[in-house]
């Protein structure tokens, strides 16, 4: 039992880091070359800024699953593919562009993790049992970790603090809900194979 805990822990530390690794070269780029969020194009913009998170989870995940390298698509396609989707929605069906509520804004970050989530359970789907599951944790990765800086009015004090939050509360839960997968993966492995 403790050998099992001991693993988890390790795949969480594993995506933990790869994950405040890339979103510390994001951070980095950022402060280095400013022009890059300059970059005409809000798609061309968020595809650019996202690669460095997506890069460093697919070398996390490489050394956990052997994931497909097109892990590394799924964040720069996800997020602009995410405002696409809310852009057709019809007005009466969602809140208004302007609305800047704390549900307006949680519930447009929770379509953006769900996206994301979506593309990357194509990937996981094929190695994971159960990773379905991978849809929330994406959901709830991206939507808590921007709603705990909503909620604490922290995005109005500080950008850096704030990124800062962002990476430690989407690293911490996305890691939880990946090692929760790759422990059930592995217990349910000796029954499947004792099954055939």
């Amino acid at each position: 039992m403790s050998q099992e805990f001991g693993y988890s822990i390790k795949q969480f530390l594993i995506w933990f880091f790869a994950n405040i690794l890339g979103f510390g070269a994001l951070g980095a780029s950022i402060l280095v070359f400013p022009s890059v969020l300059g970059i005409s194009g809000f798609f061309t913009t968020t595809f650019i800024i996202a690669i460095p998170i997506s890069l460093a989870q697919w070398i996390a995940l490489r050394r956990i699953l052997q994931t497909s390298i097109f892990w590394i698509l799924t964040i720069p396609i996800g997020i602009p593919l995410s405002f696409l989707i809310l852009r057709v929605i019809p007005a009466g069906l969602w809140f208004d562009a302007d609305d800047d509520s704390l549900v307006a804004m949680t519930s447009m970050l929770l379509v953006v993790g769900l996206i994301i989530g979506l593309l990357q359970w194509i990937i996981l789907r094929r190695q994971l049992v159960r990773a379905v599951i991978w849809l929330l944790g994406s959901a709830i990765g991206v939507a808590g970790s921007f709603w705990v800086i909503l909620v604490t009015n922290l995005i109005d004090q500080s950008g850096i603090i704030s990124y800062i939050i962002v990476a430690l509360v989407y690293s911490s839960v996305t890691g939880l809900f990946l090692s929760g997968l790759l422990a059930y993966n592995n217990q349910s492995q000796p029954s499947l194979a004792n099954a055939t």
